[in-house]
């Protein structure tokens, strides 16, 4: 993590209460209320109006995880880095899940073949 979240979540675990963790349960009338980190994530999309038509959010907390893991192989980070970042056991996880091939970096591949065609033919 970054110094700038860490900063951030420990700033969010003293506020919230004395636990160790960042991320706690509540107790609602006896019972545990668990996942609150998804069920509070999903109440910021709807707010934010990233919805759909039947007012279900258009992404999760698993595509901001993957958009990251993208972003850095995309970026050219070492896979074994994004491996590690990621909590993946086998780099061959990272690389089947999270290295897709985006449009925009398949064009200059197709342009540079038009132009050798061009020559050569």
């Amino acid at each position: 993590m970054s110094v700038e979240v860490i900063s951030a979540l420990e700033r969010l675990q003293v506020s919230m209460s004395k636990s160790s963790f960042v991320f706690t349960s509540e107790h609602v009338d006896g019972r545990r209320v668990v996942n609150n980190v998804n069920r509070d994530f999903v109440k910021i999309v709807k707010r934010a109006g990233l919805v759909d038509e039947k007012n279900n959010p258009q992404f999760t907390m698993h595509d901001m995880r993957r958009t990251f893991v993208t972003n850095l192989l995309a970026s050219g980070t070492d896979p074994k880095v994004v491996q590690t970042l990621a909590g993946h056991k086998s780099i061959m996880i990272t690389m089947r899940d999270y290295a897709s091939i985006r449009a925009e970096a398949m064009a200059p591949a197709i342009e540079q073949l038009s132009k050798h065609v061009s020559q050569t033919g």
